[in-house]
């Protein structure tokens, strides 16, 4: 276990974050320090070498991430809240990405978070599922994507300290996110009743071809 965290503070290290170096950092976080794997080639090497505690790796990542992000949402969300509810989701049209949300919600268990509702739209626009992994890799989208903010760059940095073994994925959502449309200043409660595979066209989303049923397969949970 202490080598997959030296890994991650090495990687830390050479993107500069710990030199208050933030100039082109995304740049040489995933295009000089990491060498191209394909996510089948990432499944491969986990069944092949196995990885040092990494479940509980994952649920350290988890549990940090979900002791803050409410704290996070006071500070990088904004401050109204949708005037929507959950049942108010549902009963929008079929496909759309009011009702999207409200199915990957059910599905997952989860209620509205207080002022989340942005966020949860992201997932369905951006196809992330809600698990440790599919979080950071929003973030890591949302990076390449428009730069984002400290809350995105915190994600990251912790995936790459606890679970360095996912940098190659991130990688390739930071390339998504570069060579997607900008979304950042998005008011997505506009498009809720739309559906979300016109929104993702119209707003050149590339697509997620590294899906979340491989990633969450058994070496990914």
């Amino acid at each position: 276990m202490f080598l997959q965290v030296a890994k991650g503070f090495y990687f830390l290290k050479m993107i500069g974050i710990f030199d208050g170096s933030m100039s082109r950092i995304g740049e040489i976080l995933f295009f000089k320090t990491i060498n191209d794997k394909t996510m089948e080639k990432q499944v491969v090497y986990q069944e092949k070498t196995g990885l040092f505690f990494l479940k509980q790796r994952k649920q350290a990542a988890s549990w940090i991430m979900n002791t803050i992000a409410p704290r996070m949402l006071k500070y990088f969300f904004p401050k109204k809240s949708w005037d929507y509810t959950l049942e108010d989701y549902r009963a929008m049209p079929e496909g759309s990405l009011g009702n999207d949300v409200a199915k990957l919600l059910d599905y997952m268990g989860y209620g509205f978070i207080e002022k989340g509702e942005h966020h949860d739209a992201r997932h369905i626009i951006l196809e992330y599922e809600m698990g440790i992994i599919d979080e950071i890799r929003m973030q890591a989208f949302m990076i390449g994507n428009s730069g984002w903010k400290l809350v995105s760059w915190l994600w990251v940095a912790v995936g790459a300290v606890l679970i360095p073994e996912y940098i190659g994925i991130f990688k390739q959502d930071y390339i998504r996110g570069k060579n997607s449309g900008k979304i950042a200043h998005i008011a997505w409660a506009e498009y809720l009743t739309l559906p979300s595979g016109l929104l993702r066209r119209e707003f050149n989303i590339v697509p997620n071809f590294f899906n979340s049923k491989l990633c969450n397969s058994k070496y990914f949970l």
